[in-house]
């Protein structure tokens, strides 16, 4: 009951995807996202053997320790679900006789290929993946994510306009079912967000610089000279940056022989609050930068120590 609740097809021989099968003792189920269905043999409650099988000649293969188990479908298809899909249906295609093939199937606990692009008759109300995501996430995107939404909502829309007329086959307004450009772009504003490009960017999008070597070398007469030059020159905050606590307090106890006082902040809006001009974060950072707007250089050990092979920066778009 519970594998048709998440839409699976109890089936009399496991064949493809998001089906199951009870032989006795012996369940096969193929999940989806699985590239081969697996064998459950059961004693009593225990299980006692998970195997994979070929689906072709039904013979067993390797075993296995756990079964990973993904939804059939992104919607539910239990009687509930389906009683709110006849009453949808008819609701939003009053024209389409109570014939039709695809209400009859699903009417009947049947599938019909395409039935994804429905899914929001079988629920009250639908939710984007923006609706989830805290307020602090951060969003990684292509320089082209704007045009190829606004191509994939134009071409959904003409295909909607050829076809809508097909009574057999009545078709949900695109609004229904996706985003246009302008509402995901909507969505991307409520987020921190990094653009990333494959063209060179002015200096108005490249808010950034390498930093200068500031290596501190024992071998030299003044080994801290290079930091210290930087440190007098450079009119913003400095943040170091330590992988570990117990790194960051090597890191205050080597600096400090140098005179070079840090004070320990819990994370970026501390520091940014911070009136002390130099402190120092533990977080996972393998290359400093130095920001333009505000003023502030990001030191990491690697920069210190001449570990550092190269320099990059983020391209920042609030």
């Amino acid at each position: 009951l519970k594998l048709e609740s998440v839409g699976y097809q109890c089936v009399s021989q496991v064949y493809q995807h998001a089906e199951f099968a009870v032989r006795g003792s012996i369940v096969d189920l193929f999940p989806m996202g699985s590239t081969l269905p697996y064998r459950i043999e059961l004693f009593d409650d225990d299980i006692e053997s998970i195997r994979t099988f070929d689906p072709e000649t039904q013979r067993s293969l390797d075993k296995i320790d756990k079964v990973q188990l993904f939804p059939a479908r992104e919607f539910p298809f239990t009687d509930e679900a389906i009683k709110h899909f006849r009453q949808a249906f008819r609701n939003q295609f009053p024209e389409v006789s109570a014939k039709n093939i695809l209400y009859l199937d699903v009417s009947k606990g049947i599938a019909p290929g395409g039935i994804e692009y429905y899914f929001p008759l079988f629920i009250e109300s639908t939710e984007t993946l923006f609706d989830y995501l805290p307020a602090t996430t951060a969003l990684l995107l292509s320089s082209s994510v704007n045009d190829s939404a606004t191509a994939f909502y134009q071409e959904t829309e003409e295909r909607f306009q050829q076809r809508k007329y097909d009574v057999d086959r009545p078709l949900l307004e695109p609004a229904k079912l996706f985003l246009s450009a302008d509402e995901l772009q909507n969505k991307f504003e409520k987020f921190c967000r990094v653009v990333l490009t494959e063209k060179k960017q002015d200096s108005e999008v490249f808010l950034c610089q390498h930093l200068p070597d500031l290596t501190i070398d024992a071998r030299l007469k003044e080994p801290a000279n290079r930091i210290l030059t930087f440190l007098k020159s450079f009119k913003g905050k400095v943040l170091f940056v330590a992988e570990t606590s117990g790194r960051r307090e090597g890191l205050i106890e080597k600096l400090k022989s140098f005179n070079i006082k840090l004070k320990v902040v819990a994370s970026w809006q501390a520091f940014l609050t911070e009136t002390h001009s130099l402190s120092v974060i533990v977080a996972p950072m393998d290359h400093g930068l130095l920001l333009d707007d505000p003023a502030i250089a990001i030191i990491t050990e690697r920069e210190l120590s001449g570990e550092s092979i190269f320099n990059w920066c983020w391209s920042r778009r609030y």
